[in-house]
Protein backbone atom coordinates (compact mmCIF):
# COMPACT_ATOMS: atom_id res chain seq x y z
CA UNK A 1 0.00 0.00 0.00
CA UNK A 2 1.06 3.49 -0.70
CA UNK A 3 0.50 5.73 2.32
CA UNK A 4 2.20 8.76 0.78
CA UNK A 5 -0.96 10.46 -0.65
CA UNK A 6 -2.78 10.07 2.69
CA UNK A 7 0.24 11.36 4.60
CA UNK A 8 0.54 14.32 2.22
CA UNK A 9 -3.15 15.14 2.75
CA UNK A 10 -2.74 14.94 6.55
CA UNK A 11 0.35 17.16 6.46
CA UNK A 12 -1.49 19.79 4.40
CA UNK A 13 -4.33 19.81 6.91
CA UNK A 14 -1.89 19.97 9.83
CA UNK A 15 0.08 22.85 8.33
CA UNK A 16 -3.13 24.73 7.51
CA UNK A 17 -4.26 24.18 11.11
CA UNK A 18 -0.98 25.62 12.41
CA UNK A 19 -1.39 28.61 10.10
CA UNK A 20 -4.92 29.11 11.41
CA UNK A 21 -3.58 29.10 14.97
CA UNK A 22 -0.91 31.60 14.00
CA UNK A 23 -3.45 33.79 12.24
CA UNK A 24 -5.70 33.69 15.31
CA UNK A 25 -2.98 35.23 17.46
CA UNK A 26 -1.37 37.85 15.22
CA UNK A 27 -4.13 40.52 15.22
CA UNK A 28 -4.35 40.30 19.00
CA UNK A 29 -0.56 40.58 19.38
CA UNK A 30 -0.58 43.63 17.16
CA UNK A 31 -3.49 45.18 19.05
CA UNK A 32 -1.77 44.70 22.42
CA UNK A 33 1.48 46.03 21.02
CA UNK A 34 -0.19 49.16 19.67
CA UNK A 35 -2.34 50.02 22.69
CA UNK A 36 -0.19 48.85 25.62
CA UNK A 37 3.46 48.11 24.83
CA UNK A 38 4.38 47.67 28.49
CA UNK A 39 1.76 44.96 28.96
CA UNK A 40 2.90 43.31 25.73
CA UNK A 41 6.48 43.14 27.01
CA UNK A 42 5.72 42.15 30.63
CA UNK A 43 3.04 39.49 30.16
CA UNK A 44 3.91 35.80 29.75
CA UNK A 45 3.59 34.33 26.28
CA UNK A 46 0.85 31.85 27.22
CA UNK A 47 -1.32 34.63 28.71
CA UNK A 48 -0.63 36.85 25.71
CA UNK A 49 -1.74 34.08 23.33
CA UNK A 50 -4.99 33.57 25.26
CA UNK A 51 -5.70 37.31 25.37
CA UNK A 52 -4.85 37.67 21.68
CA UNK A 53 -7.22 34.88 20.70
CA UNK A 54 -9.93 36.43 22.87
CA UNK A 55 -9.73 39.64 20.84
CA UNK A 56 -10.38 37.93 17.50
CA UNK A 57 -12.64 35.12 18.77
CA UNK A 58 -15.96 37.04 18.62
CA UNK A 59 -15.28 38.04 15.02
CA UNK A 60 -14.28 34.49 14.03
CA UNK A 61 -17.35 32.98 15.71
CA UNK A 62 -19.67 35.47 14.01
CA UNK A 63 -18.06 34.92 10.61
CA UNK A 64 -18.03 31.15 11.04
CA UNK A 65 -21.76 30.99 11.68
CA UNK A 66 -22.42 33.55 8.95
CA UNK A 67 -20.52 31.52 6.34
CA UNK A 68 -21.91 28.24 7.65
CA UNK A 69 -25.40 29.58 7.05
CA UNK A 70 -24.83 31.31 3.71
CA UNK A 71 -22.37 29.03 1.91
CA UNK A 72 -24.42 26.34 0.25
CA UNK A 73 -21.78 24.80 -1.99
CA UNK A 74 -18.26 25.54 -3.04
CA UNK A 75 -17.25 26.16 -6.63
CA UNK A 76 -16.42 22.45 -6.92
CA UNK A 77 -20.03 21.58 -6.02
CA UNK A 78 -19.15 20.04 -2.67
CA UNK A 79 -20.47 21.08 0.71
CA UNK A 80 -17.85 23.15 2.58
CA UNK A 81 -16.32 21.41 5.56
CA UNK A 82 -16.27 23.06 8.96
CA UNK A 83 -12.50 23.43 8.65
CA UNK A 84 -12.84 25.26 5.32
CA UNK A 85 -15.51 27.53 6.76
CA UNK A 86 -13.33 28.21 9.81
CA UNK A 87 -10.38 29.12 7.60
CA UNK A 88 -12.51 31.56 5.60
CA UNK A 89 -13.92 33.03 8.83
CA UNK A 90 -10.42 33.53 10.26
CA UNK A 91 -9.27 35.19 7.04
CA UNK A 92 -12.19 37.64 7.02
CA UNK A 93 -11.73 38.38 10.73
CA UNK A 94 -8.06 39.18 10.14
CA UNK A 95 -9.01 41.56 7.34
CA UNK A 96 -11.56 43.30 9.58
CA UNK A 97 -9.16 43.71 12.51
CA UNK A 98 -6.20 44.73 10.36
CA UNK A 99 -8.32 47.36 8.62
CA UNK A 100 -9.35 48.62 12.07
CA UNK A 101 -5.71 48.75 13.18
CA UNK A 102 -4.77 50.63 10.00
CA UNK A 103 -7.55 53.16 10.59
CA UNK A 104 -6.43 53.48 14.22
CA UNK A 105 -3.08 54.74 12.97
CA UNK A 106 -4.66 57.17 10.52
CA UNK A 107 -7.29 58.53 12.92
CA UNK A 108 -5.40 58.17 16.28
CA UNK A 109 -8.26 56.32 17.99
CA UNK A 110 -8.46 55.13 21.58
CA UNK A 111 -9.34 51.51 22.40
CA UNK A 112 -13.10 52.08 22.68
CA UNK A 113 -13.36 53.83 19.34
CA UNK A 114 -11.10 51.19 17.80
CA UNK A 115 -13.41 48.39 18.95
CA UNK A 116 -16.50 50.26 17.77
CA UNK A 117 -14.86 50.87 14.41
CA UNK A 118 -13.92 47.20 13.97
CA UNK A 119 -17.48 46.14 14.85
CA UNK A 120 -18.77 48.64 12.28
CA UNK A 121 -16.35 47.26 9.68
CA UNK A 122 -17.56 43.73 10.49
CA UNK A 123 -21.21 44.73 10.06
CA UNK A 124 -20.44 46.51 6.77
CA UNK A 125 -18.47 43.48 5.51
CA UNK A 126 -21.41 41.21 6.37
CA UNK A 127 -23.85 43.50 4.56
CA UNK A 128 -21.62 43.69 1.49
CA UNK A 129 -21.18 39.91 1.44
CA UNK A 130 -24.94 39.47 1.76
CA UNK A 131 -25.53 41.80 -1.16
CA UNK A 132 -23.02 40.16 -3.49
CA UNK A 133 -24.01 36.61 -2.54
CA UNK A 134 -25.91 35.15 -5.48
CA UNK A 135 -27.80 31.97 -4.69
CA UNK A 136 -26.97 28.97 -6.85
CA UNK A 137 -30.68 28.52 -7.68
CA UNK A 138 -30.54 31.46 -10.12
CA UNK A 139 -28.17 29.52 -12.37
CA UNK A 140 -30.22 26.31 -12.51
Amino acid sequence: MNYLPELNKNLKGFSLGLLNLLFLTTPGFLTFFIFDKDLFIKIELSKLVILSISIIAPFVIFNFFYFQKTDEKLVSGQEPSAFTTLTIAIFLSILVLDLGIFLKYILSLNIKLFLLLTILIQVLASIILSIIHIPKKRFD
